[in-house]
């Protein structure tokens, strides 16, 4: 079942909704979710879900010092840290197209 974040408007802080939002990082990026295109199928792990986690949280580190948030660091260091153990980081292979063999122009056009 899908959770959401909530906050009233009547209290709205930004420091505390991203602190939701980084919390909610942490705790839910091992789950499988239905992606960023709606996959008409049961969840899945989408690499794209964990790599967004990883960055709300490597962020999060970011700003942790200068705003405040300790004693949350740890948590999201550690769990930044397993995002990035599970994604592969290596570049792809380029693919490679072998050139394209076109007939002579002779052959093509005849006068």
């Amino acid at each position: 079942m899908q959770e959401y974040v909530t906050v009233s408007s009547s209290s709205y802080d930004p420091a505390s909704l991203a602190k939701k939002l980084n919390e909610r990082a942490a705790e839910g990026w091992e789950r499988p979710d239905y992606g960023i295109w709606e996959v008409r199928s049961d969840p899945q792990h989408f690499t794209y879900s964990k790599l967004m986690s990883w960055v709300a949280l490597d962020r999060a580190l970011k700003l942790a010092e200068p705003l405040g948030w300790d004693g949350r660091t740890e948590r999201w260091s550690r769990e930044a840290e397993a995002i990035s153990s599970t994604i592969s980081w290596t570049r792809p292979t380029p693919l490679t197209i072998p050139p394209m063999v076109l007939p002579a122009p002779s052959t093509i056009c005849t006068p």
